[in-house]
C-alpha cells in the first residue's frame, strides 16, 4: 500500500519563449478538455468495483488554464516551487479534477506551460496526443480557424481490456521462475510495510555527442538504445545489491488501434528478470536484455493477476515483485511548434516515487538524453540516489570507450565505483606518476615529459596493480607513449568461429570463379538505396545489424582445406574448401555528410563517385594472411541533403543470390521500421543457414540421381557448337580483361501482360517467352541456328531453404533452336518445355562441362558466355513508413562474360519488367550494347503480337525489328 496521494503524479512542463498569445492557449486548453474525457474523468468507488464517470465539459471544476504572473521574480526558483506543489498535489480521485494546466508568465515574452496530471488518466502515448492536440488547437486559435483532425478522440468509457492467453501466463511464469524478484538494495533508513510515496528525484543529462555515442554503439551491438540504457542500469543496481539476478520492472503500453487516439491510462508496469556476471561480455548482456524486450513485449496483455498470484509471494515478504524501473520516452511538449515560439524543456519534473527508484531516460529534440532517478526518500538520501546516477553516467562511458569487453570489466568491485574507461584510467596514473603535465595525447611520451627510469618502474607497477595484468617494463621503454600503453592493455579483440562445414557445391563452384577471374569485383552484388525523409539513423544501424546477426551467411570465411589451394572438382562432392561463421561485432556506419558542398551538381556527382567507388571495391573470399577474414557487406551511408539519404550495401555473390537480396531488402525494411518505432521486429527466426544448407547436399547425395541427371544433360547439349560469335566492334582478345559496364532500362506493362498472354497460352512461363526471344536474337545476329545460354535457377529446394541467405542458385543450360518454317509460338513452346525439364535436372555446372568433355564434346567453355537472368525473385521494392525509398542495382564496370542479359518483374505487373544488359568491353561500345538490349526487348514484342507468324522474317537481318 501506498500512504501518500500523490505518489502517481505525472507532469509534463515546457518553457516557451517568445510572444505568447495566452488567450489563445486558455482556448487550447479549453479545447483539449473538451475533445479528450480522460482529462474529465473522476474515479467513483462502487459497490461492484471502481466506475469512471465523465463530466460534461461545462460542468463547475472542470479543468481550466491556471494562469499566475510571476513577472518580476527570479524564474527558475518559481519554476522549482510549481513543479514541487504540482509533484504533491493531492488528487481527490472520486470529485477532483485530475488534470492541472498552469501557465507561469515569467516575462512579457517568457512563459512556462506545466501540466500536472494523476498517472491515472495518462502514459507516455497520452503525453504525446495531449502535446500534438495542444499544438492544434493553439494554431487554429491564433489563425481564426477551426482545429482539423484526422479522427475524433477515443474514450475511455469505451475501452475494451486486452487481456492475455494462457501462453503468455506460461510465458512469464517459465521466465519469472522462483527466481529472487527485486534486488535487495542496501537503504538508508529501513524500508516498511507502507510505501509513503514521499520521492525526490536527481537529475543528469548528457549532451549530443554522448547520447550520440550511445545510440552508435547500440546500434553496433544490433540492439536500441534502451536495451543498452537498461542493462548498463542493470550494471549499476548489481553493483549495490551484490546479486546477479533480479527483477526489473518497465513499462508496456498496451495500445490496441482503437485506443491510438485516446487519453488515459493503458500501460502495465512488466517485471523483467535477468542475470549478469562478471564474465559476461557487454555484447550478450545488451543483446540478452533485447530478447528479453522483445519476448515480454509480445506477451504484454498477460493477466497481472494471475501472474501475482502464480508467483505464490512469501506472506511474511511485503516486498512486491517490481521496487526498481527503467523506462525511455520522449518529451512532447518540447517538441511542440507553436508560432513564433521557442519550445525548450524544462529543468526538473515530478519528485512523486511509488517505487523505490525509477529511472527514466528522455530524448529531447536536441538530440539531448536527460536522465532522470525517483527514489522513494523514505528510504535514500538524495546522495545515495546521487551516487547511483554518477554510477550509471560511467557504466554508460566505459560501454562507448571501447576498453571494456565484459560486465566484470565496468564493475572492478562491488563497493567500489566503476571505472569503466581504460585511457582515463592510464591518463589518472601518468598524472601521478608525472606531476601536472596538462592534457595528455595519445602521442604523449613519458619520458619527454620529463619522466625517468624510476618513474617508468612506478608506473609500469601502478598499472599491473590497477590493470591485474603482467607489463613487461622492456614494452614500456620500447614505446613510451600513452597510445601504445593504451593499445598493449587492450583486450584482444579475436573472432569466434560459431559454425563451420563444407562448402556448398554453389561456393565451391563461385571460389573457382573467384580464383580465375582478373578483376575481383566482378562478383560484387551492389544495391543502392535512397531514402528521402526523416532518416532515423540509429534505426538503420540497427536494422543493418540486425541482418548479420540473423544471417549467418553475411559473416562467413573460407578457409582452404588439406592444403588445398583450390576446390577439388576431381570428385563429386566438391570439397577442398571449408567456410566458417564468425561472431563479428556489429557493422560500424558512419554517416558521410556531403550537405557542406554547396552546389548541388557537385554534391550530386561526389555522392554518384562515392556509389561507384563502393560499387567496385573488392571484397577478399581467398587468400589473405591468416586468419583470414570474414566476406562482409561493404556498406556506406551518405547524407545527400538535409532529408536525403543514400545506403550502399555491396555483399559478394559468394554470400547471396537474387533471393536472398530480396528476403535481405525486406527484412531491411521490417528491422528499420521496428526500430524507429521502438517495438519488436517480430521477424521469425531464418528456418536454416548457409552451414545448414551445404550439410544438407552432403547428406542427401545421391551418385545414381546424379548419373541420372548427367546422362539427360548429354543428351540435352549434344551436338551444341563449340562456340557462337555475335560480331561486335573488336575482336576477342586472348584473355578477357573482365573490363565492362551494365545498361538497364524498363519493359512496358502492357508487354509483360502481352508475355504472360503468350506463357500461359503455350504451358509454359515467362522465362521460356524471354529465352525464346533472346535466342532468336543471337541466332539473328550470328547466323547460328543453336544457341545455348546459362541461367541461374534460385533451386531453393526445401521449404526451410526459402528464408536463407545463401548462394543456391546454381547455372542451368537453355537451349534454343529456331527453325525458320516453325511458327513463334511454336517455337517457345518447345525452348520453354526444354527448359522446364532443365531446370528438373539441375547439376552444378562443372559436372555438367565435365560430363560433355566426357561423352567427346570439343572446346566446351568453363562458362557460358551468353547468359539469361529472369530475376522473378528479385522484388526490390520496398516500403518504410514515412520514407520515399528507392532501390536501384549500381554495378561496377566489370563483366562477368560476354553478353548477359536480363528481366526482373517489378511487384506491380502495370509497371512491367526492369531491363538489363551486361556486357564486354572487350568485345562491344555502349551503343551497341544498347541497340542489343532493344533489339531483345523488340524480338519479345513480335514474338507475343504475331505468334502464329513464321520464325523466319526474325532470324533475317534485313527484315528490320518493329521498336517500342
Amino acid at each position: 500500500m501506498i500512504a501518500n496521494p500523490a505518489a502517481y503524479n505525472e507532469i509534463q512542463g515546457v518553457r516557451l519563449r517568445g510572444p505568447l498569445d495566452v488567450e489563445a492557449l486558455r482556448t487550447a486548453v479549453d479545447g483539449l478538455v473538451r475533445r479528450h474525457d480522460g482529462l474529465r474523468t473522476a474515479f467513483v468507488a462502487g459497490g461492484d468495483g471502481v466506475f469512471q464517470v465523465v463530466r460534461e465539459d461545462r460542468d463547475r471544476g472542470c479543468p481550466a488554464l491556471t494562469v499566475d504572473d510571476v513577472r518580476g521574480r527570479d524564474a527558475d526558483e518559481v519554476i522549482r516551487a510549481a513543479l514541487r506543489e504540482e509533484s504533491t498535489r493531492a488528487y481527490d480521485l472520486a470529485s477532483g479534477s485530475l488534470f492541472t494546466p498552469r501557465l507561469l508568465r515569467l516575462a512579457d515574452d517568457d512563459h512556462a506551460l506545466i501540466l500536472g496530471m494523476h498517472h491515472l488518466v495518462t502514459d507516455g502515448h497520452s503525453a504525446g496526443l495531449v502535446a500534438a492536440d495542444l499544438g492544434e488547437f493553439y494554431r487554429a486559435a491564433v489563425e481564426g480557424r477551426a482545429p482539423r483532425f484526422e479522427r475524433a478522440a477515443g474514450s475511455t468509457l469505451d475501452t475494451i481490456a486486452v487481456t492475455g492467453t494462457p501462453d503468455d501466463l506460461d510465458w512469464w511464469r517459465a521466465h519469472l521462475g522462483d527466481g529472487p524478484g527485486a534486488p535487495a538494495l542496501p537503504t538508508d533508513r529501513p524500508r516498511t510495510r507502507t510505501v509513503a510515496g514521499r520521492g525526490g528525484a536527481v537529475g543528469l543529462r548528457l549532451g549530443p555527442e554522448r547520447a550520440g555515442r550511445l545510440r552508435e554503439w547500440s546500434g553496433r551491438q544490433g540492439v536500441t538504445l534502451f536495451a543498452t540504457l537498461l542493462t548498463a542500469w542493470r550494471i549499476v543496481l548489481r553493483q549495490y545489491a551484490g546479486q546477479d539476478d533480479f527483477v526489473i520492472g518497465s513499462t508496456f503500453g498496451r495500445r490496441t488501434p482503437e485506443t491510438r487516439d485516446t487519453v488515459g491510462f493503458h500501460v502495465s508496469l512488466l517485471p523483467l528478470r535477468g542475470t549478469l556476471t562478471d564474465g559476461t561480455t557487454l555484447t550478450d548482456a545488451v543483446r540478452a536484455t533485447r530478447d528479453t524486450l522483445f519476448a515480454a513485449d509480445a506477451r504484454q496483455h498477460v493477466d497481472l493477476d494471475a501472474l501475482s498470484a502464480a508467483r505464490h509471494p512469501d506472506p511474511g515478504n511485503p516486498r512486491p515483485l517490481v521496487t526498481v524501473s527503467a523506462d525511455l520516452d520522449t518529451a512532447p511538449l518540447t517538441a511542440l511548434a507553436l508560432p513564433g515560439l521557442r519550445a525548450t524543456p524544462l529543468d526538473g519534473g515530478t519528485e512523486s516515487a511509488p517505487l523505490e527508484l525509477a529511472l527514466m531516460a528522455t530524448r529531447l529534440p536536441d538530440e539531448d538524453l536527460d536522465l532522470r532517478l525517483r527514489y522513494d526518500a523514505d528510504l535514500f538520501d538524495e546522495a545515495t540516489a546521487r551516487g547511483c546516477l554518477d554510477r550509471l553516467e560511467s557504466v554508460l562511458t566505459g560501454l562507448t570507450a571501447g576498453a571494456a569487453e565484459t560486465v566484470g570489466d565496468l564493475t572492478p568491485g562491488s563497493d567500489t565505483p566503476a571505472v569503466p574507461d581504460g585511457a582515463h584510467r592510464l591518463r589518472t596514473l601518468w598524472q601521478h606518476t608525472l606531476g601536472p603535465v596538462g592534457d595528455l595525447t595519445p602521442d604523449a611520451n613519458f619520458f619527454e615529459l620529463g619522466g625517468n627510469s624510476i618513474g617508468a618502474i612506478r608506473l609500469v607497477n601502478r598499472v599491473r596493480d590497477s590493470f591485474g595484468v603482467e607489463y613487461p617494463l622492456a614494452d614500456f621503454f620500447a614505446d613510451a607513449t600513452l597510445g601504445a600503453m593504451t593499445a598493449r592493455l587492450a583486450p584482444p579483440r579475436g573472432v569466434t568461429v560459431v559454425d563451420t562445414a563444407p562448402v556448398s557445391d554453389q561456393q565451391a563452384r563461385m571460389i573457382a570463379g573467384v580464383l580465375n577471374m582478373p578483376r575481383p569485383e566482378v562478383w560484387n552484388i551492389p544495391t543502392r538505396i535512397r531514402f528521402t525523409g526523416p532518416l532515423d539513423v540509429a534505426a538503420l544501424r540497427t536494422a543493418v545489424a540486425g541482418l548479420l546477426d540473423r544471417h549467418h551467411g553475411l559473416r562467413c570465411r573460407f578457409v582452404p582445406g588439406d592444403g588445398q589451394p583450390v576446390p577439388s572438382y576431381g570428385t563429386d562432392d566438391g570439397t577442398g574448401w571449408r567456410q566458417e561463421i564468425l561472431d563479428v561485432p556489429p557493422p560500424a556506419l558512419p554517416v558521410e555528410d556531403l550537405t557542406g558542398i554547396a552546389a548541388e551538381s557537385e554534391r550530386l556527382a561526389r555522392a554518384e563517385e562515392l556509389c561507384r567507388e563502393a560499387a567496385a571495391t573488392p571484397i577478399a573470399v581467398t587468400g589473405g594472411v591468416p586468419p583470414v577474414p570474414p566476406v562482409l557487406p561493404v556498406l556506406r551511408l551518405l547524407r545527400v541533403a538535409p532529408d536525403r539519404w543514400t545506403l550502399m550495401f555491396v555483399v559478394h555473390h559468394i554470400c547471396v543470390d537474387g533471393w536472398s537480396l530480396s528476403l535481405l531488402l525486406g527484412e531491411l525494411a521490417a528491422l528499420y521500421t521496428a526500430a524507429a518505432e521502438g517495438r519488436p521486429h517480430g521477424l521469425p527466426e531464418p528456418a536454416a543457414q548457409c552451414t545448414d544448407y551445404a550439410r544438407w547436399q552432403r547428406e542427401h547425395a545421391d551418385p545414381a540421381e546424379e548419373a541420372r541427371r548427367t546422362a539427360y544433360w548429354t543428351r540435352y547439349l549434344e551436338g551444341i557448337p563449340a562456340a557462337v560469335e555475335i560480331p561486335g566492334d573488336r575482336a576477342r582478345p586472348a584473355v578477357p580483361s573482365g573490363h565492362g559496364d551494365t545498361l538497364r532500362g524498363t519493359a512496358s506493362g502492357e508487354l509483360r501482360r502481352a508475355v504472360e498472354r503468350l506463357a500461359a497460352a503455350r504451358h509454359t512461363t515467362p522465362f521460356g517467352v524471354a529465352a525464346t526471344a533472346l535466342g532468336v536474337l543471337v541466332a539473328r545476329r550470328s547466323g547460328v541456328r543453336d544457341i545455348a545460354m546459362g541461367t541461374p535457377y534460385a533451386h531453393r529446394e526445401r521449404s526451410a531453404f526459402e528464408s536463407m541467405v545463401a548462394l543456391t542458385s546454381t547455372g542451368v543450360v537453355v537451349r534454343v533452336t529456331p527453325d525458320p518454317d516453325e511458327t513463334r509460338g511454336a517455337l517457345v513452346e518447345r525452348t520453354g518445355a526444354g527448359a522446364l525439364e532443365a531446370t528438373a535436372h539441375v547439376l552444378p555446372t562443372a559436372r555438367i562441362v565435365r560430363a560433355l568433355r566426357e561423352s567427346g564434346a570439343r572446346a566446351v567453355p568453363e562458362r557460358f558466355p551468353l547468359t539469361i537472368a529472369f530475376q522473378n525473385s528479385l522484388d526490390t521494392d520496398i516500403e518504410i513508413p514515412g520514407l520515399d525509398v528507392e532501390v536501384d542495382d549500381l554495378a561496377p564496370p566489370v563483366s562477368r562474360g560476354d553478353l548477359s542479359f536480363g528481366l526482373a518483374p517489378r511487384r506491380d505487373p502495370a509497371k512491367g519488367y526492369r531491363t538489363f544488359l551486361e556486357y564486354s568491353a572487350d568485345l562491344w561500345d555502349p551503343a551497341t550494347a544498347q541497340e542489343l538490349l532493344d533489339d531483345w526487348q523488340a524480338v519479345l514484342a513480335e514474338l507475343c503480337t504475331r505468334p502464329d507468324a513464321p520464325v523466319a522474317s526474325l532470324l533475317n537481318p534485313l527484315q528490320p525489328l518493329r521498336k517500342a
